[in-house]
């Protein structure tokens, strides 16, 4: 067996680096993505985000199940995540101000919501799937 020549192996790296030389191979217009299939995932109807169940899995603690949730959009720049009292339940919720972490509970961040003529839309998705945290922090 023949080893592989430099011409050869530069060529296969080459491989790997977008071909901007046709920009329509880096083009993805995201509109067959169906949030709504994920765990935590979304759908939205006006200013209500519908966000799908998922669970909290911690260490070796029993999985939480979070519920789906209607959540209203009633102002511009709003966060929704998952509040987790560590060693009790969770739920969804939303607010204006970054969730963060307590000595307590952990508040996942899942999405960033924008409000504007009265329609809901995304400005940014931190979290799809089921939420794992490392059995360190049982």
């Amino acid at each position: 067996m023949a080893l592989a020549t430099k011409r050869w192996v530069d060529r296969r790296l080459g491989d790997t680096r977008p071909d901007l030389t046709h920009p329509r191979r880096l083009l993805w217009s995201g509109t067959d993505m169906d949030y709504s299939d994920f765990a935590f995932g979304f759908s939205v109807s006006g200013v209500t985000v519908t966000v799908k169940a998922g669970k909290i899995r911690h260490g070796t603690r029993t999985a939480i199940s979070v519920a789906q949730a209607d959540i209203s959009i009633v102002a511009d720049h709003t966060w929704i995540y998952v509040v987790y009292t560590f060693g009790g339940g969770a739920s969804l919720t939303s607010s204006t101000t970054e969730p963060v972490m307590t000595e307590t509970a952990a508040n996942w961040p899942l999405h960033k919501w924008r409000l504007a003529n009265g329609v809901a839309s995304i400005e940014q998705i931190l979290h799809l799937g089921d939420i794992i945290i490392p059995g360190s922090f049982a």
